[in-house]
């Protein structure tokens, strides 16, 4: 792949994972101001919690590398567990939803073929 082709590339996928990114919100989505990369916000703040250079170019961005890691920081604050249902009552009680929609669509159609 040649240069040009890195390039519009990029511009259609994460340079992570790979992921097209013309359907996410420009919110989450972030470029470099480096060497213009463009990625997921989340996927680049995992990278600047390890690493504290471009994953392209290996530039420093300090003060771009602060704002990413403090809206990651506020991202996790944010996160509100549901505070009665513990994960494996949780995952019980989506099973038991499961059951009865397999039930009611069954009885439906046991009532359409009468």
């Amino acid at each position: 792949m040649n240069e040009q082709q890195k390039r519009s590339h990029s511009l259609f996928f994460c340079f992570f994972c790979e992921e097209k990114l013309d359907k996410i919100p420009e919110e989450y989505i972030v470029t470099l101001p480096c060497c213009g990369i463009i990625c997921h916000k989340k996927e680049l703040f995992q990278w600047f919690l390890k690493h504290a250079k471009c994953p392209n170019c290996k530039a420093t961005v300090p003060t771009f590398q602060e704002q990413i890691l403090a809206w990651g920081e506020n991202r996790k604050k944010k996160r509100v567990k549901h505070p009665t249902l513990k994960k494996h009552q949780f995952n019980k009680f989506n099973a038991n939803v499961r059951k009865a929609r397999k039930r009611e669509i069954k009885e439906k159609q046991k009532t359409e073929e009468k």
